[in-house]
């Protein structure tokens, strides 16, 4: 309870600072060590792509609020596609969690890179 209370406080003073300062016309978010975090803490890499989905609605929603216009999400490079499918399948399922969500609009989804390795937004079978 301390600690959230705690970290509120941190949260607003920092969201303070940043509105004192020049916001940026791009974010960019490079998500990475998901799985290595689910091992650490005991969880399954499933839990722990949905956990980190959950820390990015959070950030989208203080870029909105913030109203930075541009935001870029790494989720997957190709060195990743040859992991196995339940891994692949766990990062689609998230990143269709967050499409759309704690955006305005005036937003657009758009999907870039190696699709043609995915069938239909899912990992092909391997």
């Amino acid at each position: 309870m301390l600690k959230r209370v705690v970290y509120r406080l941190y949260e607003r003073r920092l969201l303070g600072d940043v509105r004192e300062g020049a916001i940026p016309r791009h974010l960019g978010l490079i998500q990475d060590g998901n799985r290595r975090f689910a091992q650490e803490v005991g969880i399954s890499k499933l839990e722990g792509y949905r956990l980190a989905a959950a820390k990015t609605e959070e950030v989208l929603s203080w870029c909105s609020e913030l109203k930075i216009p541009s935001i870029t999400l790494w989720w997957l490079s190709t060195e990743n596609l040859s992991r196995h499918v339940d891994d692949l399948s766990a990062v689609v399922e998230v990143t269709r969690r967050i499409d759309g969500t704690t955006r305005g609009p005036n937003s657009a989804d758009r999907r870039i890179g190696a699709a043609a390795s995915l069938h239909n937004g899912s990992p092909k079978e391997r």
